[in-house]
């Protein structure tokens, strides 16, 4: 009985596995719209345009962004843990920021440097969509000034951010 079983249930793993592997699996993802899609919709630009300044903050706030490191670095608090490199931006005197991959808290920003960009390429995609001419008419009211002041605003405490924290933005 045993051996019957096990002979069965063998059999059928390897039917099924050799006859999964003679079907093509090319199927079009179609949940998944590129860029010139995204930005054709303005109803989509300015739900881009509003998750920007979420996406800044969380940037800026996360545990992950040098904002610890700058916290202790500006004297004002004190770190016992080391942690996300704040022990060594808070040495007195100060020493030259270590900006090699090998670095144990490069994760920190590095991340943070990605995050603010994908900001900045938020903002400057809604910037040009509008700039080519689109007009962001949301439950009948032009919101087409404030889409774009608002991306300027974003983009501009972005690139403020990014400037406080690396020499050359």
């Amino acid at each position: 009985m045993n051996v019957k079983y096990i002979f069965t249930v063998t059999l059928f793993f390897i039917v099924v596995g050799f006859s999964s592997c003679t079907k093509e699996l090319d199927v079009e993802y179609n949940n998944k719209p590129n860029k010139d899609i995204v930005f054709s919709d303005p109803g989509n630009v300015y739900s881009i345009a509003k998750s920007s300044f979420y996406n800044w903050f969380m940037a800026t706030n996360s545990s992950i962004s040098p904002r610890m490191a700058m916290w202790v670095a500006a004297d004002q608090g004190t770190c016992s843990w080391a942690n996300s490199g704040m022990y060594h931006l808070s040495m007195e005197p100060r020493i030259a920021f270590n900006n090699t991959t090998s670095y144990t808290y490069a994760y920190i920003f590095e991340t943070f440097y990605s995050d603010m960009y994908g900001t900045l390429n938020q903002t400057t995609n809604v910037l040009k969509a509008i700039n080519k001419g689109m007009v962001i008419d949301i439950n009948g009211s032009d919101k087409t000034e404030l889409t774009r002041a608002f991306a300027y605003f974003v983009h501009g405490i972005t690139m403020g951010y990014l400037s406080m924290v690396y020499d050359k933005v």
